[in-house]
C-alpha cells in the first residue's frame, strides 16, 4: 500500500480520498486543504492526516494528488518542488493544464502524470484518461486509478481534454437532464416527482449495467411505434437534442483546452 497526499480537498479530492480508503490503495492518506472549515470536515471523516501544510506533506509521500483548481496548480508546484525526489510520482487532476508545463512548474521532474477522473470516484466507480510519457509513473497512476473504477490510456493532452468534456463534465449534463425531467414532472402535477425520477434514473442505470446493448437499442426497447415514449422522442428530435448535447460537449472539451492559457 502507498503513503498517498492529496494536496486539495474539494469535490475532486474529497472523491478520490473516499475511494482511495474504501480500496484500501492507501496505506497511509495525507490531506492537505487551506480553508480551516473543510480541514474539520476532513478529519472528522476520514482516516487521514490532515493538514495545511502541503510541503511536510509530500516529504512523506510517494504519490501526489494535484487536486486544485487549474488557476492554483502551477504556483502548488512550485512551492513543493523542493521536495521532490526522482522515485516520486506527481498526479495532476486539474483540468486544461498540459503536461509539459506542469514539468515545466515542477522544476523539471518527469514522473508526472495527468489524470482526468470523476466525481464516481467515491463510489470507485469512476471512468477516467490516464496520460504520461514516463512509464513508471503512468503504470502506478493506472494501478491507482483502476482501484477507483476503469481507466483509459490517452496519448496526449488533447484526449486529456476530450475526458475532461465527456466524463468530467458529463455527469453534470446527466444531472441536469433529470433535474429538468424533474421540474417538468413538478409542472405538469406528478405528485412525489423527486422520489420517482430518481428511483427511474437508478432503475435504468442497472439495466444498462446489466446488459450489453447499444444505446440506441435501449431506446428501441422502450419505443413502441405510435407510443407514449416514440411522442416524447419526437419532441426531443423536433427541438434538436442531439444536437444541443454536441454543441455542449464541444464547449466543455474547448474550455478544457483553453485553461492551459
Amino acid at each position: 500500500m502507498l503513503r498517498v497526499a492529496i494536496l486539495g480537498v474539494g469535490k475532486l479530492g474529497e472523491s478520490i480520498a473516499e475511494g482511495l480508503l474504501a480500496a484500501g490503495t492507501a496505506g497511509v492518506l495525507y490531506l492537505v486543504e487551506r480553508s480551516e472549515e473543510r480541514r474539520k470536515e476532513a478529519a472528522r471523516k476520514y482516516r487521514a492526516t490532515v493538514s495545511v501544510d502541503p510541503v511536510a506533506a509530500c516529504k512523506f509521500s510517494e504519490v501526489i494528488i494535484l487536486a486544485v483548481k487549474p488557476g492554483d496548480l502551477l504556483e502548488l508546484c512550485r512551492t513543493i518542488t523542493p521536495t521532490l525526489t526522482p522515485k516520486k510520482i506527481v498526479i495532476s487532476v486539474a483540468a486544461g493544464i498540459t503536461l509539459s508545463r506542469i514539468k515545466e512548474a515542477l522544476g523539471g521532474h518527469q514522473q508526472v502524470v495527468r489524470v482526468m477522473p470523476n466525481l464516481a470516484a467515491s463510489s470507485n466507480a469512476a471512468v477516467a484518461g490516464v496520460y504520461s510519457d514516463d512509464e513508471l509513473a503512468r503504470n502506478t497512476a493506472l494501478k491507482i486509478f483502476r482501484d477507483l473504477g476503469v481507466c483509459y490510456e490517452c496519448l496526449n493532452d488533447a484526449e486529456i481534454d476530450q475526458f475532461t468534456g465527456l466524463t468530467a463534465s458529463g455527469p453534470g449534463f446527466v444531472f441536469e437532464f433529470l433535474n429538468c425531467m424533474q421540474m417538468a414532472a413538478e409542472e405538469l402535477g406528478v405528485k412525489n416527482s423527486k422520489e420517482i425520477v430518481r428511483q427511474m434514473a437508478i432503475g435504468t442505470f442497472k439495466v444498462l449495467d446489466s446488459s450489453k446493448e447499444s444505446m440506441a437499442e435501449f431506446v428501441a426497447r422502450v419505443k413502441t411505434p405510435g407510443g407514449t415514449t416514440a411522442a416524447g422522442l419526437e419532441r426531443f428530435e423536433k427541438f434538436g437534442m442531439r444536437q444541443m448535447m454536441r454543441e455542449a460537449l464541444e464547449a466543455s472539451i474547448k474550455r478544457a483546452g483553453e485553461l492551459d492559457k
